[in-house]
């Protein structure tokens, strides 16, 4: 629920994740950057709950092809054309099969979809990571982290040190594998592997401080960039918020699983969290209609409470909205299964 309503607030621009871009020249604007920052765990906490929950399964190629891999490449064709059918309803165009065939192949018929491909590639080396994981040491995992913050961390060296980035070669090919291998990875040691009695409030509160740290440093180092630049670009946040967002994905899953290891939800709380928890895949295919249809919400209140707060009204009603329109569609013979 968390990691869906960071994936809104990545997608409501100047208003909300972008803000802190027109008012660089107020100390709040430090504050919401690190809101930005922490916004990019979105889709590193979706596939580390995907790796805490898929790969200790036991499942034949033949289970994993049609109750995964299958579904998803229909959820994928399925919402994709329903998204070019209203891109020529509001563009009023004709059909071109040639079009959409092409644009489906290359992702680009709606873009918060990308999603969808780096899912069906996560899915298609499964088998492979479920021999992987349970096979790999503490230290194996240990080395993994290191590995990560060491080579994420020396990204942003260029910046502090030059004032530019300097990316790392293409041909260097670790951080490929980010999405498909490291966070399910992650995912299944934290859920799987990593002894209940570790998840205390101390070690809570180190993660917290981890996740201040590398947010931090994400943050001095945009305006870093963004001051030996003169400008504030909206590409400002994707130099850097990349590069420590998996520590701060890490630490608010240690988080997470701490608060409920040591305090059980109430029945009631329970069941709200398991059904809005189902609605978030459906709500994620659906949040970018309800970003335009309710903006109104957003404009209508802006003037009243502020830019930033009226956006986190106007993302907490795509949520709320598109989280019930997701239930219905769920009631649904077949679409429950897809979504």
């Amino acid at each position: 629920m968390l990691a869906i309503f960071f994936v809104v607030m990545n997608h409501t621009g100047y208003a909300g994740q972008l803000y802190y871009l027109q008012i660089h020249d107020q100390p709040l604007h430090w504050l919401l950057m690190g809101f930005s920052a922490l916004h990019k765990t979105a889709v590193p906490l979706f596939l580390m709950v995907s790796g805490a929950l898929l790969i200790g399964k036991e499942e034949s190629f033949a289970q994993l092809f049609k109750k995964r891999i299958l579904r998803f490449a229909l959820v994928l064709l399925l919402f994709s054309l329903l998204g070019y059918l209203y891109e020529i309803r509001e563009h009023l165009s004709d059909f071109n099969y040639y079009y959409f065939l092409t644009n489906l192949y290359s992702y680009r018929l709606v873009d918060s979809y990308w999603y969808l491909y780096c899912y069906l590639g996560y899915l298609l080396v499964l088998p492979f990571l479920r021999r992987l994981a349970p096979a790999m040491r503490d230290r194996d995992y240990l080395y993994l982290t290191l590995l990560w913050l060491v080579f994420k961390g020396v990204d942003l060296l260029p910046i502090f040190v030059l004032g530019e980035q300097y990316g790392q070669s293409e041909t260097f090919v670790l951080f490929v594998l980010e999405y498909t291998f490291f966070f399910p990875l992650m995912g299944y040691y934290l859920e799987q592997r990593v002894d209940a009695k570790h998840f205390t409030r101390k070690n809570a509160g180190l993660a917290f401080l981890a996740m201040l740290l590398g947010t931090v440093l994400m943050c001095l180092a945009t305006e870093r960039w963004c001051t030996f630049r003169g400008e504030w670009p909206a590409i400002a946040g994707e130099v850097t918020f990349g590069a420590l967002n998996f520590v701060s994905a890490l630490a608010l899953y240690f988080i997470a699983k701490t608060l409920f290891l040591r305090h059980a939800a109430p029945a009631w709380l329970a069941g709200a969290l398991r059904t809005l928890g189902a609605c978030s895949f459906g709500l994620y295919l659906l949040q970018h209609y309800f970003l335009a249809w309710l903006r109104p919400v957003y404009t209508s209140l802006s003037p009243v409470i502020g830019s930033y707060p009226a956006c986190l009204v106007w993302a907490f009603c795509i949520c709320l909205v598109g989280s019930f329109a997701a239930f219905l569609l769920r009631l649904i013979p077949g679409l429950k299964k897809l979504i």
